[in-house]
């Protein structure tokens, strides 16, 4: 009976630990999401003041406006994702699929903005093994797509290294970039202030910049790793960033 009590107050203070991250994790969410949103409102408002010169530079700040706008919707979808992922609950999207097919997808998408951001992104995949995944595979995608692209934003130079296998029956990868700082550890998002009457060059530079603070993506990849049973780490050093973690690789 003891043993009981134990494994439901084990599962209670997961619970609460999980219960208490949603609350920290969305009331920064909805701290983050005021300034996109002010920006994209401040640009309609250049619009709808007319003080465009032109009806083609209005037609280019509605552009723009729809651009953040887009910006927008990916942060709520990040934010939901975290939102769908309940603590002893598997996903209702679960499905097998090869990890090396779906990092080479995003190495087709990331490796032009690596180059032009002067960077290399090298991805290894490993030679004569493929890795059958079982869950959402949108929510590992996503995970991936966020460590890697905050990285390349980041990195200031260099190469940008992810490797990846199986090992003891869990998959392991490490991804390693030439870092200034620890910038996983940073809570503050670019100041999306418009002036009075922007360019059109500094509208865009804005609309880009539409990001969660890499403190908050962290969080947000941690939980969707935490979703596959995984665990996710960091260790800065001499400029070097090292990411590392892993997650049980299912049997057929």
């Amino acid at each position: 009976m003891s043993n009981g009590f134990s494994a439901l107050n084990i599962d209670l203070a997961i619970a609460l630990q999980w219960g208490q991250f949603q609350a920290r994790f969305f009331g920064q969410v909805a701290h983050e999401l005021r300034s996109p949103l002010s920006t994209i409102m401040g640009l309609q408002q250049l619009i709808l003041t007319d003080l465009c010169e032109s009806p083609a530079e209005e037609r280019a700040f509605i552009a723009e406006s729809y651009a953040a706008s887009q910006k927008l919707l990916g942060l709520l979808d990040l934010a939901i994702a975290v939102s769908k992922l309940d603590y002893g609950q598997s996903s209702k999207q679960a499905e097998w699929f090869d990890l090396e097919t779906l990092l080479r997808e995003l190495e087709s998408l990331l490796k032009v903005k690596a180059q032009n951001n002067n960077l290399r992104l090298i991805i290894a995949h490993p030679v004569g093994a493929t890795l059958d995944i079982f869950g959402d595979r949108h929510h590992l995608h996503q995970f991936f797509l966020t460590l890697i692209d905050t990285t390349l934003q980041r990195a200031p130079q260099g190469t940008i290294h992810l490797s990846y296998g199986s090992q003891q029956n869990k998959i392991t990868f490490q991804l390693t970039s030439t870092q200034t700082t620890d910038f996983w550890r940073e809570t503050h998002v670019p100041n999306l202030t418009l002036g009075d009457r922007p360019s059109l060059e500094e509208v865009q530079q804005l609309a880009q910049a539409l990001e969660f603070s890499p403190a908050l993506k962290w969080q947000l990849c941690k939980k969707l790793l935490a979703s596959y049973g995984g665990t996710l780490t960091r260790h800065y050093q001499d400029q070097t960033m090292q990411v590392m973690g892993q997650f049980p690789q299912p049997h057929r």
